[in-house]
């Protein structure tokens, strides 16, 4: 009981001499700089006690995989805690969570947000340190409304990257360079001595500056900046090449460099769950060579060995402040002392030698901290979001992010955009997991243009679509949620569009064509046109326009005309291929168009009239008519130009079923797509078990053939250990009107029973041995009458044959086994038999009976 009470105490006064040292250390570095920023050391804890603050700093090890790496640990925390702007920026927290209760519910300050994301990170191996500084205004009360959406931002990246890679391959060459070698000598001159004097200059003023700030009296921090925390990452642990900055609360990753801009602008002190380091000049401007953390006259450390006297600041020109001063400033009060040129500071306090000396011999130990493990459920990593879904606001942007599945029609991500009168005129929405594979919608609110992409798991093999619905419609469908079934609005047909001959709004949908049979890579449907694109034919076909007598898009539709473009062969002269070819079906024309020839201006061209009746009609000069710019070719025969007319009209019959059947995959396709928009489905992944149920049906049949596997083991086991009464059926026999049934008939009926059980089991495993023997002769049979093998055939037919015989030893075996368990199930019986009082059989001479007797299989 005297060593329980005594532990108690030793652990309280470990933690008493902490804070002291901490309260220590504050008054040291309060009376050494007075104008010091409010430090966080010793905040109080969920539950109102006092604690140091490298107690609250936990490593702890997620066995999540996106918790691992430091980019997606900081996105994922930031998405799963919902961080709360301070009331008062420039206050410094007086109390603070653990970081385990902040992960569970979501919610955390600053501070809270930082210690979490660094514990995280100290677990997964990073050295990581939660920094106290100052930062823009904007970041601390996460006021995103004047920034322009990063998410725009990215699209707009990739469309000009796309821009760039899709130049065309007619470019014009840039003119030689007609400057003489004397005139690029003095031209580098001249630029190398402007950078001279660019950089002198630099040099100058930011020696002016440094003199200026030095002189300067008033050390007041920047108005437009805030009490903030945030997390350092220093290398070289995980491949950290520089001091890295982590923001907690957006998750942006900042490696620290002269070119890159980041919200920070001064930095208070670091800490992690080993140490606290105090910076000693609070007001220098972020740079990745302040983070060494052994220089003693950048920082000031809380716990090291061997340091009794803080380190003098060089260059200090401010008056050592009164005890009540001093005082004030512990209590939380920002002491402005009267300013005093000249005046330097007093010599740091000195202790007694004695003291001194017990300082030395005493080492500062960190006690055990209090604080539990992180510990990240796997449900709240899959909402990702607190309730799901998260709404942020940026500058004319409304943006509302999803977890997978909790947007009914499957979005991810909604961007709202708005014009400069608050009116929406954009939505641009993603999906993700639908069965209809659609990946991305953008609406067009003000003209009504709505484009959609899809995935390459479709099987009509659509990429891309885009259509027209009226703009009042479309509005009346949007929502901050998306836009709801934007192809059900109605179709804006006052809409005119200059490409499509002013007649309507063209519709066009793309195909992946390397997974098409006819290579169409896009269809345009403008009312009575029709352009359908492809790539790579064996017929070299580009493109063909079609022309219809109607703008309704059901079929049947007329055709009036039909146009198709061709590419030249390789290897033929080109004034010999057809380049383009018109079939004017309403009058019963063809028209051939060759290609350029070699020098020639002017193309050549065959036109035809189709006869009434191909199969008496002839070809006569009036139906055929041709222009032929090379004066050097000779006419072409009649006879071979009635070939070439019979070939068109076929192809011309030919042709106008493929435009048929387009016509009818696109009323297909449309009908389609209504009925995915009307029901839409989402697809978990393969390797969802919450969610997908072919995986749960699976899980349930093992579970339960495990749980039938268990059951008849343990059947078997309680039947071999005796625990099974297998006389008790047949006890009520003897109770029975039936006179005939002694206990000598019931005895028998016992054994008789038994012995029919064994001897089914056996005769099974006989007759699939007599099966596996016959497969193994078969086999061998086999081998050995077929001579003429290859080396696959061989080694196939041999591997069969071994696996044959492999089967025939296991059922051989298994065979054995069992007729040995069942005589000692026979026997086992027998003695229960006899050892039963019941029956009264106990000095009963009974006829010795086997096994073996009554099945053939033994």
């Amino acid at each position: 009981m005297s060593d329980k009470m005594s532990r108690v105490p030793d652990h309280n006064k470990a933690e008493e001499v902490i804070l002291n040292h901490i309260a220590s250390f504050r008054r040291r570095y309060n009376s050494l700089y007075p104008r010091g920023p409010l430090l966080l050391l010793t905040p109080k804890n969920e539950n109102y006690c006092q604690k140091s603050i490298i107690s609250f700093v936990v490593p702890s090890l997620v066995p999540f995989a996106q918790l691992l790496n430091l980019t997606s640990a900081a996105q994922v925390l930031a998405d799963l805690i919902t961080y709360t702007p301070p009331s008062k920026s420039s206050s410094v927290p007086s109390q603070l969570r653990q970081p385990r209760i902040v992960i569970e519910k979501q919610t955390g300050e600053g501070a809270e947000c930082a210690i979490a994301l660094a514990s995280i990170l100290l677990g997964a191996g990073y050295q990581a340190f939660v920094v106290q500084g100052h930062a823009l205004d904007s970041l601390v009360s996460a006021d995103t409304s004047s920034k322009v959406c990063p998410y725009l931002d990215t699209e707009e990246k990739e469309k000009v990257a796309l821009e760039d890679t899709s130049t065309s391959k007619y470019t014009v060459r840039p003119p030689p360079d007609m400057r003489s070698r004397y005139t690029l000598i003095m031209e580098e001159r001249a630029r190398r001595r402007k950078a001279f004097e660019e950089e002198e200059l630099a040099k100058l003023k930011k020696k002016k500056k440094k003199d200026q700030n030095e002189t300067e009296a008033d050390t007041s921090v920047d108005l437009s900046s805030s009490l903030h925390f945030w997390v350092l990452v220093l290398p070289p642990d995980r491949e950290i090449e520089s001091p890295t900055f982590v923001e907690p609360t957006t998750g942006e990753i900042i490696i620290l460099s002269p070119s890159v801009n980041h919200p920070y602008t001064y930095v208070h002190s670091v800490f992690n769950h080993k140490n606290y380091w105090a910076c000693t000049q609070y007001e220098q401007a972020i740079t990745a060579a302040m983070f060494n953390l052994d220089d003693s006259s950048m920082w000031m450390v809380l716990m090291e060995k061997n340091q009794i006297n803080p380190p003098t600041p060089a260059k200090q020109k401010h008056p050592v402040p009164s005890a009540e001063e001093v005082t004030q400033h512990e209590e939380g009060v920002q002491v402005q002392p009267p300013k005093q040129s000249g005046s330097e500071p007093s010599s740091s306090p000195r202790f007694p030698k004695e003291r001194d000396r017990k300082r030395k011999e005493k080492e500062l130990k960190i006690p055990k901290t209090w604080a539990s493990p992180i510990i990240v459920k796997e449900e709240a990593l899959r909402l990702r979001f607190p309730g799901g879904w998260r709404e942020e606001k940026y500058k004319q942007t409304l943006v509302r992010r999803y977890s997978p599945f909790t947007h009914k029609c499957g979005a991810t991500l909604v961007l709202t955009i708005y014009d400069k009168s608050g009116t929406p005129s954009e939505i641009r929405e993603e999906f993700e997991r639908r069965e209809d594979g659609l990946l991305t919608r953008v609406s067009d609110l003000m003209n009504g243009r709505v484009v959609e992409t899809f995935a390459r798991s479709r099987k009509d093999t659509l990429k891309h679509h885009e259509y027209w619905r009226s703009p009042s419609s479309l509005n009346e469908r949007a929502t901050p949620d998306g836009v709801n079934n934007p192809s059900s609005a109605s179709i804006n047909k006052n809409h005119t569009d200059d490409s499509n001959n002013g007649t309507s709004s063209q519709e066009t949908f793309m195909f992946h064509s390397k997974f098409r049979v006819d290579a169409l890579r896009c269809r345009i449907i403008g009312g009575t046109k029709w352009r359908e694109e492809f790539d790579e034919r064996s017929d070299l076909l580009l493109a063909r326009t079609v022309y219809f007598s109607s703008s309704d898009p059901a079929p049947p539709r007329a055709i009036q005309r039909i146009e198709e473009e061709f590419d030249c062969p390789k290897n033929v002269e080109p004034h010999t291929a057809v380049q383009k070819r018109i079939f004017h079906i309403s009058e019963g024309r063809i028209l051939l168009i060759y290609h350029y020839g070699k020098h020639r201006l002017l193309q050549a061209t065959r036109s035809f009239i189709k006869p009434t009746d191909t199969r008496t009609s002839t070809l006569t000069p009036d139906m055929t008519h041709g222009f032929q710019p090379d004066p050097s070719v000779e006419d072409v025969p009649m006879p071979q130009l009635w070939n070439t007319l019979q070939e068109e009209m076929e192809a011309e019959v030919r042709v106008g079923e493929e435009v048929r059947k387009g016509v009818e995959e696109t009323a297909t396709l449309r009908a389609a797509r209504a009925n995915e928009e009307k029901k839409i489905l989402l697809v978990p992944d393969i390797f969802d078990i919450d969610r997908n149920e072919t995986v749960q049906y699976i899980l349930k049949q093992r579970q339960y053939q495990e749980a039938h596997r268990e059951e008849t083991e343990r059947k078997k086991k309680e039947e071999r250990e005796g625990h099974v009464d297998t006389i008790a059926p047949y006890m009520p026999l003897l109770l029975g009107d039936d006179a005939d049934m002694g206990p000598d008939m019931v005895r028998e009926r016992c054994l008789q029973d038994l012995r029919d059980r064994l001897a089914l089991r056996a005769n099974l495993l006989q007759d699939r041995l007599d099966q596996a023997k016959a497969y193994v002769l078969e086999c061998r049979e086999e081998l050995s009458r077929r001579k003429r093998l290859g080396a696959d055939e061989r080694s196939l037919l041999t591997a069969r044959t071994t696996a044959a015989e492999a089967s025939h030893r296991r059922l051989r075996a298994q065979l054995a086994a069992w007729k040995h368990e069942a005589s000692e199930r026979y026997e086992s019986l027998t003695a229960q038999l006899d050892a039963n009082l019941k029956l009264g059989l106990r000095n009963l001479k009974r006829p010795s009976t086997s096994v073996s007797s009554n099945s053939g299989a033994f």
